[in-house]
């Protein structure tokens, strides 16, 4: 889990003690820490299947969105040209409760999240 805990160390003749904190982030990948999925933000996440979309991007870009379903298949596609803010609702409620994985591609970058409909 993401926070700080403290390491004590001791010294093998038992009379030197360091103590250090550490602050850590967890990461499943290393996009969520500096690439496209690390501005993405999906809510209510999980959802009965109508979601927003939010992209925290600086520059303008073009971006095409899909939802996949666990077996690979497209469920849902749209391109969106020219954004600078993006935020977008999206309603997948009318296929089957379970995961799905958001692909976003813009540009050269592409980011990923999971969604879970309930």
């Amino acid at each position: 889990m993401p926070g700080v805990t403290t390491v004590v160390i001791t010294a093998e003749d038992g009379t030197t003690e360091l103590t250090y904190t550490i602050n850590f982030t967890v990461a499943t990948g290393i996009d969520d820490l500096y690439g496209l999925s690390s501005q993405i933000t999906v809510y209510p996440n999980p959802c009965n299947g109508l979601f927003t979309i939010n992209i925290n991007n600086k520059n303008t870009k073009d971006y095409s969105v899909k939802i996949i379903d666990v077996l690979g298949k497209v469920v849902y596609l749209n391109e969106f040209k020219q954004v600078d803010v993006f935020k977008e609702q999206i309603d997948i409620s009318k296929f089957a409760k379970g995961i799905y994985f958001l692909k976003v591609n813009a540009e050269n970058e592409t980011g990923i999240k999971k969604i879970i409909i309930q």
